[in-house]
């Protein structure tokens, strides 16, 4: 309903809401009050010399955003040689042991990690 809800108006019914003030058009108009013509020339003077910097290469890989934005969880210190024997002892139902992970923090653009 509402994508004909305003095939079915005409003009006339267009142009008597304007009439009656229920609808209204705004408009703006700006008016040259002054021109300042040494500010222009001072613009002139000092920029027609500057050369812009070049642009950037593109292609050039980007940094890896590995470990930004989320929590990350690095493990303690082990080498996979050890984590692998726990991971054994584990499976033939010796000494079960929780395999400990350290938290970092990152902090963010608005609060960054004090260290």
């Amino acid at each position: 309903m509402t994508e004909n809800m305003y095939l079915t108006i005409t003009a006339q019914e267009i142009e008597k809401a304007y009439d009656q003030g229920k609808q209204r058009l705004g408009i703006l108009v700006l008016k040259c009050v002054k021109y300042d013509e040494a500010f222009q020339r001072e613009l002139i003077q000092k920029f027609s010399v500057w050369v812009p910097p070049p642009p950037k290469v593109k292609g050039t890989p980007k940094r890896s955003r590995k470990g930004k934005g989320k929590a990350h969880i690095e493990e303690a210190d082990e080498s996979e040689e050890e984590v692998r024997e726990k991971e054994e002892a584990s499976d033939e139902g010796h000494d079960l042991e929780l395999q400990s992970e350290v938290y970092i923090r990152r902090g963010t653009r608005s609060r960054p990690s004090t260290v």
